[in-house]
């Protein structure tokens, strides 16, 4: 198959490594030129193993390349893989600005094609995104419906550093959220002989999944241990039939989960607790570290939270 990837960055530049070496013809697209030319010359934007040695061989074969022009990969390919970043806001929330407009651009260029074309959406994104935000855009841009010789699909990644290339090769399961049959047929076709269950699902439960394996697939986050895959959650609960994988195990296929809603019900509110408990960790060393004015001793612990609240407890109502 034809495919373009939007952002190389680190599951772009993964996906663009192994997709050549399974036979696919690549474009890399990125408006960082440092990364295009890296590219270009074999080389990986992305430390990762074996990743150097794949983008050399398909740079060498003429599977893959990379440009900065957006609308040119479009029209040169039949599916386009959207794998730009989503950054935090101040609030926590995940800054979408950037996947607007690359959407926006696929958009503009598939107006301007005659034929198909296929649009899978794999950054990680709130469940609801891609229905309520992204089609209305990407169908404004194009000039027409999905289902009109247009598909949108949102495919989560199951990629860990340091193993992405492995686990590219070896998912636990494929998880397709299309809107229609031609764009789950298109993207079960492009992984064809991968190993774990096709799972197709809507595009809601899809990007769910991807927030729930991300304490998987992301050891800093305390709260993994937390996940639990028949829905039933308990605090702190670590072994039994219910014990959740932990980061050197791989989840369990989506196609084994009877209650794929309730597993997302059940792992969202540990896991933004267990991130926040994080944040306020790093923020407590982040001040014992700050500089001090000359000849100021350095604390020797911090008060805890619990301490703190203690001595110095809420403030009740004024008295008259």
């Amino acid at each position: 198959m034809r495919v373009s990837v939007f952002g190389l960055g680190y599951v772009g530049a993964v996906s663009c490594a192994c997709l050549s070496e399974r036979g696919h013809h690549i474009i890399g697209v990125d408006t960082n030129p440092a990364k295009v030319d890296m590219i270009n010359k074999g080389q990986s934007p992305v430390v990762e193993d074996r990743i150097d040695d794949l983008i050399a061989a398909g740079v060498a074969a003429g599977r893959l390349r990379a440009v900065m022009d957006g609308a040119l990969a479009v029209a040169e390919t039949e599916m386009t893989l959207v794998s730009v970043a989503t950054p935090s806001n101040l609030d926590f929330s995940p800054n979408l600005d950037a996947v607007d407009k690359v959407i926006r651009a696929i958009g503009e260029a598939i107006a301007r094609k005659p034929g198909h074309h296929t649009v899978v959406l794999r950054s990680t994104v709130p469940p609801g995104t891609t229905e309520s935000r992204i089609q209305p855009i990407l169908e404004e841009a194009a000039g027409r419906k999905v289902g009109d010789r247009l598909s949108l699909v949102f495919n989560p990644e199951f990629l860990r550093e340091g193993s992405s290339v492995k686990d590219f090769h070896n998912p636990p399961q494929t998880v397709i959220g299309s809107l229609d049959d031609a764009g789950f047929d298109a993207v079960a076709a492009l992984y064809d002989g991968l190993p774990g269950a096709m799972v197709r699902t809507s595009c809601r439960v899809a990007e769910s999944v991807t927030l729930v394996t991300a304490p998987v697939h992301a050891p800093p986050v305390p709260s993994g241990r937390n996940v639990t895959v028949s829905g039933r959650h308990k605090r702190g609960q670590t072994s039994g039939k219910n014990r959740a994988p932990t980061s050197g195990k791989r989840p369990p296929p989506l196609a084994e989960t009877r209650e794929p809603r309730r597993v997302v019900a059940s792992a969202l509110r540990p896991s933004i607790a267990g991130w926040i408990h994080e944040r306020s960790k790093r923020v407590e060393t982040l001040l014992q570290r700050r500089p001090r004015p000359t000849g100021t001793p350095a604390p020797t612990t911090m008060i805890p939270t619990s301490t703190w609240r203690t001595r110095c407890p809420r403030p009740g109502p004024i008295q008259p």
